[in-house]
């Protein structure tokens, strides 16, 4: 046992260099999924093909109100995660509080796409 928990730590001490490079490649590609995603979101709704069910709420919202689609979903996603901290109750974790920035990022290219 000591000898495969002392390959780990070689590994990733004498690697670590590898695994910086292994997580900025996912850090990236998942940048990049949320600009798809969000261009592939403001396409549909734009050009009237319709919209997810995780949207359709804020998409409504905004138009019925004249809203900006980008920060009413925003608030949506937000409510949303309330919601979940209301289900979770003592198993919610920090980590699960990650979804409000990468939201913001998601929303500000709904908002940037949508401008175009």
């Amino acid at each position: 046992m000591a000898a495969i928990s002392g390959q780990i730590f070689f590994y990733t001490f004498y690697c670590s260099g590898v695994v910086i490079l292994k997580k900025t490649a996912r850090a990236l590609f998942y940048f990049g999924g949320m600009i798809i995603l969000s261009l592939g979101i403001v396409l549909n709704t734009k050009s009237s093909f319709g919209v997810s069910p995780i949207i359709s709420i804020a998409y409504s919202l905004s138009v019925i109100h004249n809203w900006d689609f980008g920060n009413t979903s925003f608030v949506m996603y937000c409510v949303l995660a309330a919601i979940e901290y209301a289900f979770k109750g003592k198993n919610f974790r920090l980590y699960d509080l990650l979804q409000i920035p990468l939201s913001v990022l998601v929303t500000r290219f709904f908002n940037l796409f949508g401008a175009v």
